[in-house]
This record gives C-alpha cells, sequence and structure tokens, in this order.
C-alpha cells in the first residue's frame, strides 16, 4: 500500500513538493541529515507538512527555485535512508532502502548494500546475508560493488563466528545515566586527581535555556553511575564542546570544538586550570594540528602534556579521518605532527585514539577493517609510528552497532576495566558501557584483517575483508606474529638509533626463543630507477643483518628477501604531487616473527 501511494505522490508532485527536495538536498550538503529527513519525509508523505513536530531546529538555507536534481520516489527513498544511515539511525534508513528497491530494484541495486548495512546492524543477519548473495550475484552492477558485497559475506562469517562464542571473555553492562541529559551520553575519561568521570553530552537543564541542542562537557564524581547532578566543564551556545582529555597534574584539558552555526569544521583546542580550579576559555591548537579547511578531533593527551594523538582528514593522510601524533614543547605549542602510518590507518576512517603507557597499547575506533558492524575497537602495541597489526578487540566489547571512545584506568591490562561509548541499544545515540574482563579468563585473539578501502557508495563501510585465521599446530598453543619495521633516510641504507632500537627488541626475542621464525623484506620509495631500488632495497637487509651479528644472532635463522619499490603501504604521490610522508613509509625493512606462546 505504501508503495502505491508513493508513487502517486510522485506521479503528481506539486511546485510545493519540489521545493521540500531543494531544501531537503541543500540541506544534505550542509551536512544537516536529520533537516534534510524531515523534508524527505514531508515529500512522501503529504500528511506531515502542516503541524508536523521537529525536535530540532532548522539552520535558515537559501536556495534558488531550480528544479529539483530528481522526484522519482525509489530516489526520495533512497536519500532519506542516507540520512538515516548517517544519522546511525539503522531501523528507519533500513524501511527507507527497502521501499527504494521495492519501486525500482535494477536502479537501486546500491541500495541493496545499504539496505544489507542496516540489517546487519539490526541484527538481522540471515537478511544481510540474502541481499549480499543477491548483490555478489548480480550482473546487473559493476565489479567494484559485488567484490565489495562478496567480501563483506566473509566478514560476515566472522561476526557470527563472534557472537556464537559460548563465554565471552568479559561483561559489558550499560551505566545507569539518570535523567540529567537528553539523547546521547559519550567520551569517557576518568581523571587521576579526583577520579571524576568526564564525558560528553547534551544536558537537559542547558537544553532549556537554549533553543539548539548544544554538545558541552560535564563531569561527576565516579560511582559506576552517573545520576548525580553534573558539573559543567565547558559549555558554549557558539561551540559544541566535546571529547575531552586531560594531563594527569589536571592542569590542561584538550578538547574537541565546531561551531554551532556556520563552518562543519572540527578543531582540537585546549583550555587551563587557574589556581582557583576555573577553566579557561579554550583556544584553538595551531595549524600543525588545526590545517585550515580539514577536521580534527578528538584529542588523546598522554599524562606528561608532550604528546597529543587525535583523528584528523588533513592531508598527508592515508584516507578519511587517520590517527596523527603530535609533539607539544614546553610552551604548550605544537612544533610537529606525524601520521601514524599504514599499518594504523586505512583508506576509510580511524578516530577516536586512548594510550595506555605501561603497556604501549593503542586502542583506537576504525570502519575500515574486519569487524562486527559500523565501528570497532581495535588495539595495537607500540609506539611513536611503529605499531604491530591491529587487533579487533572481539564480542562482546564490540558490537553489530558503533563502538568508540575506549577508556581505561587499569594500570596494565586494559580490558580489566574499561569504558566504552556504544549505541548498541539505541536507535540512534552512543551511551556509556563498563567493560569488565572475567578473572582467569582469556581473550581468544582474533583473526588480523588486511586494511581495505571504503568508497563513497559505502558510508557505512561493512567490513570488506576477512583473514584466514592461524591454526596453532599444537594443542594448548597459540601462533603469534609481531611485525615491526626499521625506517630508513632517502637514498640510504644505513641504521639510525630508532632503527637499532628496533632490531635490539627483535635481538632479545631471539634470543629467548630460538625456535622463533624471522622473516624480513626490504623495500624502498618510488624515486630511482626499479633496479637501483632493488640494489638499495638489499643494502638495506643487509645492514639489518650484520647489526643482528653484532649481537650475536645467528643470521641463517633469518629468512630474507627483498622488493625494491614493488611493495608500497602508502602513496608515493597524491595525484601528481610528491607525498613526503609516503614515500618515508615506503623505505623500510620489514620483520616479522612467528613463534607459539601459552
Amino acid at each position: 500500500m505504501w508503495g502505491m501511494l508513493l508513487l502517486a505522490t510522485g506521479n503528481n508532485a506539486s511546485a510545493q513538493s519540489g521545493s521540500y527536495i531543494r531544501k531537503g538536498d541543500l540541506h544534505f550538503e550542509n551536512h544537516s541529515y536529520y533537516e534534510a529527513a524531515q523534508c524527505y519525509e514531508k515529500f512522501l508523505n503529504p500528511s506531515l507538512r502542516n503541524g508536523a513536530v521537529e525536535p530540532y531546529v532548522q539552520r535558515k538555507i537559501s536556495y534558488s527555485d531550480k528544479t529539483a536534481t530528481t522526484s522519482k520516489p525509489a530516489d526520495i527513498w533512497y536519500k532519506l535512508g542516507e540520512c538515516y544511515l548517517l544519522l546511525n539511525m539503522y531501523t528507519l534508513a533500513e524501511k527507507s532502502y527497502r521501499q527504494a528497491i521495492q519501486l525500482d530494484s535494477i536502479q537501486q541495486m546500491p541500495a541493496f548494500l545499504k539496505l544489507a548495512v542496516c540489517e546487519w546492524s539490526n541484527g538481522k543477519l540471515a537478511d544481510a546475508e540474502k541481499h549480499l548473495n543477491q548483490l555478489a550475484a548480480s550482473k546487473e552492477v559493476d565489479a567494484s560493488l559485488r567484490n565489495q558485497a562478496a567480501k563483506a559475506l566473509e566478514s560476515l562469517q566472522w561476526t557470527k563466528q563472534q557472537l556464537q562464542n559460548s563465554e565471552p571473555f568479559a561483561t559489558v553492562s550499560k551505566l545507569n545515566a539518570g535523567s540529567n541529559f537528553a539523547n546521547g551520553i559519550y567520551a569517557p575519561f576518568i581523571t587521576n586527581l579526583n577520579g571524576q568521570l568526564v564525558f560528553t553530552a547534551i544536558s537537559k537543564e542547558q537544553a532549556k535555556q537554549s533553543p539548539l541542542y548544544i554538545n558541552g562537557i560535564y563531569a561527576v564524581q565516579w560511582n559506576d553511575s552517573i545520576t548525580a547532578a553534573p558539573a559543567v566543564l565547558q559549555h558554549s551556545d557558539e561551540w559544541h564542546y566535546g571529547t575531552a582529555s586531560f594531563t594527569s597534574d589536571g592542569k590542561y584539558m584538550y578538547l574537541t570544538a565546531k561551531k554551532v552555526k556556520g563552518t562543519n569544521s572540527s578543531c582540537i583546542m585546549v583550555a587551563i586550570k587557574d589556581k582557583q580550579g576555573n577553566w579557561s576559555t579554550p583556544v584553538a591548537l595551531n595549524a600543525i594540528v588545526n590545517v585550515p579547511g580539514y577536521n580534527s578531533m578528538q584529542p588523546f593527551i598522554n599524562a606528561e602534556g608532550n604528546r597529543l594523538l587525535f583523528s584528523s582528514n588533513q592531508p598527508g593522510g592515508i584516507g578519511g579521518n587517520d590517527l596523527w601524533m603530535a609533539d607539544i614543547d614546553a610552551a604548550g605549542k605544537v612544533v610537529k605532527a606525524n601520521n601514524l602510518g599504514s599499518v594504523i590507518n586505512t583508506p576509510a576512517d580511524e578516530e577516536a585514539p586512548f594510550y595506555q603507557a605501561n603497556s604501549q597499547t593503542l586502542v583506537f575506533a576504525s570502519n575500515g577493517r574486519i569487524g562486527m558492524g559500523g565501528f570497532d575497537l581495535y588495539s595495537s602495541k607500540g609506539e611513536g609510528v611503529h605499531w604491530q597489526t591491529p587487533v579487533n578487540l572481539g564480542y562482546p566489547v564490540n558490537s553489530l552497532k558503533n563502538d568508540i571512545y575506549f577508556f581505561s584506568n587499569a594500570t596494565n591490562d586494559i580490558l580489566q576495566h574499561a569504558l566504552i561509548s556504544s549505541d548498541r541499544e539505541s536507535d540512534c545515540c552512543l551511551q556509556l558501557y563498563a567493560v569488565t574482563q572475567k578473572p582467569a579468563s582469556v581473550k581468544p585473539a582474533p583473526p588480523v584483517a588486511e586494511k581495505v578501502p571504503v568508497t563513497p557508495e559505502t558510508p557505512m563501510a561493512v567490513p570488506d575483508t576477512v583473514a584466514t585465521p592461524v591454526t596453532p599446530e599444537q594443542v594448548g598453543l597459540k601462533s603469534v606474529t609481531l611485525e615491526m619495521a626499521v625506517r630508513f633516510a632517502f637514498n640510504k641504507s644505513t641504521l639510525d638509533k630508532s632503527g637499532r632500537t628496533v632490531l635490539d627488541s627483535l635481538v632479545q626475542m631471539m634470543k629467548e626463543d630460538t625456535t622463533a621464525i624471522v622473516d624480513i623484506t626490504g623495500h624502498t620509495d618510488a624515486e630511482g630507477a626499479a633496479a637501483y631500488n632493488l640494489r638499495l632495497s638489499r643494502a638495506r637487509v643487509n645492514s639489518c643483518l650484520e647489526y643482528l651479528k653484532t649481537k650475536g644472532i645467528d643470521t641463517t635463522r633469518v629468512n630474507k628477501d627483498v622488493y625494491g619499490d614493488t611493495r608500497p603501504v602508502a602513496a608515493n604521490k597524491i595525484g601528481e604531487k610528491d607525498n613526503p610522508t609516503g614515500r618515508q613509509e615506503n623505505r623500510r625493512v620489514e620483520i616479522k616473527v612467528k613463534y607459539t606462546k601459552q
């Protein structure tokens, strides 16, 4: 019945109907997805046009009275699905994509992938599998879309295995948020000094004073709930503030800020606490972090206040939002920022970094790796720009929806006690959850996935690839692969201090485990002739082998190979422009150590 009604609506669209589409399109371009959805809904259902209640205040926009991009109901349903998907409102998005497919299944073949994303997030794995199979077998779509569906099917099998785990290694419980806040509560941080839980939310009390819903930063005394009246750390009528992180002395608060009206860009600011305990008005960091025209967000400052992790889509990255690390001098000025590299970052989005210094563990969210749906949480060991291959934290830490903003105040084992933000039980908004690892439980190591690209056709990034898990050859043992890299200066094969440090770690491992299998491979960037680069990569491998010999290592235990410039891990050029950061990543010797452990 809905299909026939909507078909009639589309065939008799009035000038007023067309204006709803034009307004919706402009709201969508301005990233006002809820407002765009309201316009599309009014076009599709005329009964909503008078007296409809809209809980968000619309921004005034200018638009010309030109013909709308499309008035076909199937296309508008698809646009409506896009709005709800970008708002993480999966139930409404599922309905919208389903309507688009019912009205025009041939032209709306891309909607099958989006529909599968929504079904996946809504726990309908069998339905998602059905639609992914349809898409993978279809000859009506291009090969790239079929390949995405086929790879998503592999990832779906991994997800089903995670859910079938009869004994989860941890408990995940939703925190009692009380009645002080509207919509989502997310981005937890527990301060060292007074044990306050700091988070981002929309306060109902603040909302009464403004017609707009504005995010602020709030704190309560941490006691496994957030029902007490919150203290307001940062709130403004002009800025959305959120995702706060503090130095160990509690004097500096780094946060994300975004104008309530105007620009869509986010930036990172810092506020300073005075002797009376009051916070200053936040001030934006310099252009090394906040590159004009790009987003920088979700800061995590280390205890000493001299290293800042953050997410940004600024130039020089792998793609989408990448994780970066900035150095801060004694005066609080950012002096340089480095991309964490292709071991961590993918062509999709990496966000919300957390780092525990004691265990040298980075935790972050990504929607570009094998995962259970939306953003999943991953961990990697390392520091600086040297990292091991990330590992999915698995179920129940991750869910079929979005899991992000990890924080742990544990001393070493990050999962002993942690907090995350998730929309697993919500139709739209993130909530806070406590993660507690069960006593004497061992978390099974999930398979490691290669990084995969995410196209504009899949904004929610259905997990695109899955790796085959390693099966231990001996009962009671598990196989572990440790990856590291030695970096080199341009056109050089000599080791620097950081390279020798990496090799010293390898020496220690090889001495402790004489059965470890070690593979090293040499690589270069794309500058120079292929034959020369092959020789240079061999020279780099030989430098590493000679260093190992000086430390008493029998290098016959090492498998070695060279590839020149044929296996880059980052782009040497972006378009026609040189990419020095990418070339630096490619000048390397890769080391893989395979061993078994209890």
